[in-house]
C-alpha cells in the first residue's frame, strides 16, 4: 500500500511540475516528455487537431472544423456512456499482479480508442494535413516518441537499442522517485522544477547516446518544419479549438490536395 501511494504521489507531482513548462518550449525539438498521447504508444492526433494554432497551420476549412467538432461530440458521448457501465477499479485493494493487469487493460483500451479516433480524423482531413499533425505530434512528444512502435520501426531501432532505451527511461523514473521520497519538503517549487529539468536533460543525453548518427538525423527530419506550440495549449482553463468555432480566422486558401 505504501509503495502504491508513493508511486501515485510521484506521478501527480511530476504532472503538476511538468504542466507549467512542457508546452512553453519552442518547437518541441527534443524534450523527454509526452505531450498528446503520453509517453510512447499511439499519439492522439485529435488532441492536436483541437488546437487553434494547429488548425491554422494545416489550413483547416470550415467544413473540416465542423467535422472535428462532430467527432469530439461523438467521442464525448461514448465516454459518458462508458462511465455509466460497471464499477471503477479499486487499485488500492489490488495485489501488484492484479494492478499491473488492470493497468495493462486500461492501456489497451486507450490504444484502441486512440487508433479509432485517429482513423476517423483521417476521414475528415486530407493526407497532407494528417502528415503535418503527425510531425507536430513528434515535436511535442520529443524523445518519448521513440517508445512508439511505428517510430521505432521507421528508425530501425534494434532490440538491443530498445533494451537500452527502456533502461534509460527506468533509471530516469527511479531517480525522480528517489528525489521525491528523500527530498526536502521545504524546498520551493522552483528548486524542484530546476532539479527535474536537470534530471530530464541527463535522461535525454542517455537516450540520444543510444541512437546512431543516421537515426538522430532521420528522427529530426521526421519532425518536419519546427512548429511553435502556444504556451498553455493544454493547460488549465485553456480551451483551444473547441467546436470548430475557434481557429476559423480569415482563411481564404483551400488545402492543397
Amino acid at each position: 500500500m505504501k509503495r502504491f501511494c508513493t508511486m501515485v504521489a510521484v506521478m501527480f507531482v511530476l504532472l503538476a511540475l511538468a504542466s507549467d513548462s512542457a508546452w512553453a518550449q519552442p518547437g518541441g525539438r527534443g524534450g523527454f516528455r509526452g505531450g498528446p498521447g503520453g509517453f510512447g504508444g499511439t499519439p492522439n492526433l485529435l488532441d492536436l487537431a483541437n488546437i487553434e494554432a494547429v488548425q491554422k497551420e494545416i489550413e483547416a476549412q470550415d467544413e473540416q472544423l465542423a467535422g472535428i467538432k462532430k467527432l469530439n461530440d461523438q467521442l464525448r458521448a461514448e465516454r459518458e456512456a462508458q462511465r455509466g457501465q460497471g464499477q471503477r477499479a479499486n487499485f488500492q485493494n489490488m495485489s501488484d499482479e492484479e494492478r499491473q493487469k488492470a493497468f495493462g487493460e486500461m492501456r489497451e483500451r486507450r490504444e484502441k480508442q486512440t487508433a479509432s479516433a485517429n482513423a476517423k480524423l483521417a476521414e475528415i482531413l486530407l493526407p497532407h494535413q494528417i502528415k503535418r499533425i503527425e510531425q507536430i505530434s513528434l515535436q511535442t512528444r520529443g524523445l518519448a516518441a521513440l517508445s512508439d512502435p511505428k517510430i521505432a520501426a521507421e528508425l530501425k531501432i534494434s532490440d538491443e537499442q530498445k533494451k537500452k532505451l527502456e533502461e534509460a527511461r527506468n533509471a530516469s523514473m527511479e531517480a525522480m522517485r528517489a528525489m521525491f521520497q528523500g527530498g526536502n519538503r521545504d524546498q520551493d517549487r522552483e528548486q524542484m522544477r530546476a532539479k527535474m529539468q536537470d534530471m530530464r536533460k541527463q535522461a535525454e543525453e542517455k537516450v540520444l547516446a543510444v541512437l546512431t548518427a543516421d537515426q538522430k538525423a532521420q528522427f529530426e527530419k521526421m519532425k518536419g518544419e519546427s512548429f511553435q506550440m502556444p504556451e498553455g495549449a493544454f493547460g488549465p482553463g485553456s480551451r483551444p479549438g473547441r467546436g470548430g468555432e475557434a481557429g476559423r480566422g480569415n482563411r481564404t486558401r483551400r488545402p492543397n490536395n
